[in-house]
């Protein structure tokens, strides 16, 4: 296959940078959005499969945010929100990410969600790239709803330098000359590494890049 589609891509994401600074600065305080409010994150998550955002999936969270006092994993684990406007099997997914994140807070003896998202989010650095991955990475991925591409999301809200390879982003990395017919998800993770390196721009910062076209 001929790769040089990854130097014009580069180029051009080069360029959205220098006139987007407000973007890359958005990309650095992705990991910030939940601060202290962590079960809004995996609502946001789960609820961003197959949804509009900006109308549909903010919305959710919002409803959730205003109805409920605690926003932490702990009390989202054991309440599924099931008075919240999801599809079936959604509440359930929901709490299940929540306490395999709580799961993983206290094998670590975590102090507070802030600690165990930002610990958990880099337990596989290099992404589903690994062979290996971690226990309680995998026990998320397996999670009825999430797979590949809402783990990587879920890693990115909590501070790994990733990017959620959705509908909106494949779209604009075509616009970009990438063949996106050609690549899963995972491969297109890929192709955004290379231009990662090829740019000096974070994963993160190419996502804002991507998402905010």
């Amino acid at each position: 296959m001929d790769f040089s589609f990854i130097e014009s891509a580069s180029e051009r994401l080069r360029l959205r940078a220098a006139l987007h600074p407000e973007l890359l600065l958005k990309a650095s305080n992705l990991s910030k959005m939940y601060q202290n409010k962590r079960a809004l994150m995996v609502i946001d998550v789960v609820a961003s499969r197959q949804r509009h955002y900006q109308t549909q999936v903010k919305k959710i969270v919002s409803n959730y945010e205003s109805e409920m006092d605690d926003l932490t994993l702990d009390f989202l684990a054991i309440n599924p929100p099931e008075w919240l406007k999801l599809k079936k099997r959604e509440p359930e997914t929901i709490s299940l990410v929540a306490q395999a994140l709580v799961d993983y807070g206290r094998s670590i003896n975590s102090q507070n969600d802030e600690e165990t998202c930002a610990k958990w989010a880099l337990l596989n650095s290099g992404g589903l790239r690994n062979q290996s991955i971690d226990p309680f990475m995998k026990g998320v991925l397996d999670i009825w709803g999430i797979g590949e591409v809402l783990l990587e999301y879920l890693r990115l809200l909590c501070g790994a330098d990733t990017l959620k390879v959705d509908v909106r982003v494949m779209e604009h990395l075509q616009e970009l000359g990438v063949p996106t017919e050609l690549f899963t998800p995972k491969g297109l993770l890929e192709v955004c590494r290379a231009i990662s390196d090829r740019t000096e721009l974070s994963l993160a910062e190419i996502d804002q890049l991507l998402w905010n076209k």
